[in-house]
This record gives C-alpha cells, structure tokens and sequence, in this order.
C-alpha cells in the first residue's frame, strides 16, 4: 500500500512538473499567437500541473515519514560488512541472510564475504 503510494506520488511529481513547464511555456507563447484563449489554455496547464506536484509532493512526504518512523534493525555482529547480508522481514519473518536464513549463533560466520 505504501510502496504504491510513493510510486504515485512519484509520478505525479514528474507529471505535474512535465504539466508546469507545459503550461508556462503555452502561456508564454500561446499569449504571443492565440491571444487570450493562449493565456487561460497556459494558465489551466499551470495550475494542472502545480495540483499534480502538491499531490506528488503528499504523496511521497507520507512515504518518506513512515519509513522514517521504522525503528531501525541493527544488523547482528557476525553480519556487519557481509555482501551476503539481507536483513529484510517477509511475513513478520526476519531473512539474514540466504545462506544462513535465520543468523548464525556464533560470533564469526563461516560463510561471510566482505562486501
């Protein structure tokens, strides 16, 4: 649900400044050749464009705070500095590593790799 909502509001982010920039540039030239139909064309994409960033903009805030209120997982001693650590939870299952999928006891890992 997150990941999709930072994904959208990534999108809207490019969108609306895709959407900005259009506008400003038919209003500035549109106002030139159409006179004031140019004008308000340049002014609807402009104000399109700036919702769409302000919903990116949401969007993506709301991802970034609550990812920001995680509390962090420290990485287990064995772990630190090794290309094979994964650390990610699947399932409210913690995933060390696929070699040894739930740590190793010991404080040196056979199987570690600097990363």
């Amino acid at each position: 649900m997150y990941t999709i909502t930072a994904m959208l509001g990534a999108v809207m982010l490019v969108g609306g400044a895709i959407c900005a920039i259009a506008g400003t540039v038919v209003l500035l030239l549109g106002f030139q050749r159409e006179g004031l139909s140019g004008l308000v064309n340049g002014f609807a994409l402009l104000i399109i464009g700036l919702n769409l960033l302000d919903f990116g903009y949401a969007g993506m805030e709301q991802e970034v705070r609550r990812i920001s209120q995680q509390p962090l997982k420290e990485i287990p001693k064995p772990c630190k500095g090794c290309c094979n650590y994964h650390g990610k939870e699947y399932g409210g299952v913690m995933l060390v590593c696929g070699i040894h999928p739930e740590g190793v006891k010991e404080d040196h890992c056979p199987d570690f790799r600097r990363n």
